[in-house]
This record gives structure tokens, sequence and C-alpha cells, in this order.
């Protein structure tokens, strides 16, 4: 890396903030799988048929609980954001552009998917236990918007997320391996040989 390309490094809470929410997100979202992958069996209800340990509820209770966390590290984040200015996006104009537009929509989705799926939890399930320490008081719903939020979080909010991760991991891939020019460095923990300010 270059002393130019070091001074335009994401300071320590950016970076901290960016891996955390992306441990989280691989966490959440197999959480989502595993608790759709249980069937029961047409003759008994209350018998589910999942290659995993534990019940639905168990997961849905983990991936909703890391969902709530989510939501916070994102608010948190943004407020960071919003105290500390970000270095300059690397690339031409097009590329800073679509940077730029695909972290705005990752806020947003990373948003509004928790409280989609909040909202769609208040319906007839039980409260959600955030991490057996207390239970999240439930939203005063109709049924109608219990259904919406379903919709949001599981049709719209889902598939969107994904082709976000997808756009940004190519993003990464495309600055690491045909533009090489350092992208990636800013976010990864400072070396001791690197120069440039925190």
């Amino acid at each position: 890396m270059t002393m130019g390309q070091a001074t335009t490094r994401y300071g320590a809470g950016a970076r901290w903030f960016h891996w955390l929410t992306a441990v989280l997100m691989f966490t959440v979202i197999p959480l989502g799988w595993i608790f759709g992958a249980f069937k029961t069996k047409p003759d008994h209800p209350d018998t589910f048929v999942a290659p995993f340990p534990g019940t639905p509820d168990d997961y849905a209770a983990a991936h909703m609980t890391v969902g709530l966390v989510i939501f916070a590290v994102v608010l948190a984040r943004i407020l960071h954001r919003a105290r500390t200015r970000p270095p300059p996006l690397h690339g031409s104009a097009w590329e800073r552009r679509l940077a730029a537009a695909t972290h705005v929509l990752l806020y947003v989705v990373l948003i509004v998917m928790p409280l989609s799926g909040y909202i769609m939890s208040s319906g007839d399930k039980p409260p959600i236990s955030f991490l057996g320490l207390f239970d999240v008081p439930k939203a005063p719903i109709s049924p109608s918007q219990g259904k919406a939020a379903a919709i949001v979080h599981v049709l719209v909010t889902q598939f969107v997320l994904y082709a976000l991760i997808v756009l940004h991991l190519a993003g990464t891939a495309w600055h690491l391996f045909v533009r090489r020019d350092g992208a990636l460095s800013r976010m990864l923990p400072q070396q001791a040989n690197e120069i440039g300010a925190e």
C-alpha cells in the first residue's frame, strides 16, 4: 500500500462496525434458513422433520434475537457515520455512485428488515426472548399489518439483501483483483508497518 492509499483508511470504529455487521448478517441468514427448513408431518403436526437438532422455536428465537442486535448495531453505525467523515471512495465516477447507492440501500434494508420481522413476529407468535434476559414487548398490530410485514420481510427485503451482498462482494473482488487499488485494505485491521491516521 502506498502512503496515499494509507491515508484513506477507515477509522477503527467504522471497521469495527463493518465487520460486526458482517458477522451478524452471516449468522442471522442461516438461522432463518434453518428455521424455514423445519416441516411438519401431515399426520403428526407436532412432529418436525429437519436434519437439525432443536425445534423451530429455538431457531426462530435465535434468528429474531440476532436481528434485533443487527438493528441496534446499524443504528449505532449510522450515528457513528454521521459524526465521523468517511474517506473518499475509490474508483471512477460510476463506481463511486454505485458503491454509495449500495451502502445506502444496505443501511435501509438492515433497518427495514429487522423492523418488519419484529412486526411480523408480534402477531400470533410468542414474545421474542432476548438472550433469555427479557421478553421484547409485542407491537399492537392487526392481522393485516402482520401479513404486510411478513411480505416485506420474507419476499422483499430478504432478496434485496441477497442482491446487495452479492453486489458488495463483487465490488470487493473488482477492486481486489481487477483494479488492485488497495480498497479492501481500508477496512482491514491496520498493520504495524502501515502509515496513516485512524
